[in-house]
């Protein structure tokens, strides 16, 4: 009875899993497209109006001579579009930048990386393929063993995930991913050896407690299969996702403004004796972020 009760909310749970959200597919490019404009710049804060339009001027400086210091400036404006999901303008600056600076590793991985949020595994692969030709990176190999493992060609995410182990044994999505492989094989102690390396260093992750549920389960080892969806249940709000910074992906986040940033302008602000702007800015950088507690603090000394 206990067996059939998991197996039921196996299924109930798996049923409710996200299946993502269907995009229009992007036009193909046969022509170095134009410069994208941003259309609606009056919805956004002042300080990321001030953002897009600093980029805007770099690009005007170097648009005359169309030389590696205009692609690196469109290249910026694209990382600026994409950190505020503006896919489509960002995809059109990669492809502007890489039209005269066609070797350049990182911005083939950043175009594959939108086509790879939006969907779009072929072209996807084919620009982390021509990124990891030029440079090789783990994150592109993560990356490139990611859509592979979707598109269920095995063997070849099986091999990048194996070279990104045999360099960094406890990284934890490549061991994720080659779990996933091994049970899908049928090796399921495999995949359970590497599901408990990751919950030892991040109890927490959801997707690796599920999995483990459902191993335990398809063992008969009922008692274990009840630990890890009991964690389930009570992740099952927040959905913790396994810890990984993707050192590409980081610099074009850190270009959002935030309340990091809304931070550091408030207490420039106070050291500058502007308290009415730095509460400004404080109190916007608590809306963005209520949990920081050192927001708080600064802004009771901008009162006071």
């Amino acid at each position: 009875m206990k067996h059939l009760i998991l197996l039921l909310f196996l299924f109930l749970l798996s049923s409710c899993q996200d299946n993502g959200i269907e995009i229009e597919a992007p036009l193909e490019i046969n022509q170095v497209p134009e410069l994208p404009q941003i259309t609606d710049l009056e919805n956004y804060e002042s300080q990321v109006q001030d953002q897009f339009k600093k980029q805007y001027e770099y690009i005007k400086m170097f648009d005359k001579d169309r030389n590696d210091k205009y692609a690196f400036s469109v290249a910026k404006l694209g990382k600026v579009f994409q950190a505020y999901n503006k896919f489509p303008q960002a995809i059109d600056c990669y492809l502007i930048a890489l039209s005269i600076d066609s070797d350049n590793y990182e911005w083939m991985y950043l175009l594959a990386s939108v086509y790879k949020y939006t969907g779009f595994n072929e072209l996807s692969l084919e620009h982390y393929q021509k990124s990891l030709k030029a440079h090789e990176s783990l994150p592109t190999k993560l990356s490139l063993a990611e859509i592979y493992s979707q598109k269920n060609e095995l063997e070849l995410a099986k091999n990048y995930f194996q070279q990104i182990l045999a360099k960094e044994p406890n990284h934890h999505r490549a061991l994720y991913g080659l779990a996933i492989i091994n049970r899908a094989q049928n090796e399921p102690q495999k995949a359970i050896e590497k599901l408990l390396k990751i919950i030892k260093a991040q109890p927490n992750v959801y997707n690796v407690n599920y999995q483990l549920g459902q191993l335990y389960v398809q063992n008969s080892q009922i008692d274990l299969a009840q630990k890890y969806l009991d964690k389930v249940l009570e992740t099952q709000e927040s959905k913790v996702e396994i810890n990984y910074i993707d050192p590409f992906l980081k610099e074009v986040s850190d270009l959002k403004i935030n309340s990091q940033h809304l931070v550091k302008l408030g207490l420039q602000s106070i050291h500058n004796k502007r308290y009415n702007q730095a509460i400004r800015y404080l109190e916007k950088g608590m809306n963005a972020n209520d949990n920081r507690t050192d927001i708080k603090y600064n802004l009771a000394i901008a009162y006071f």
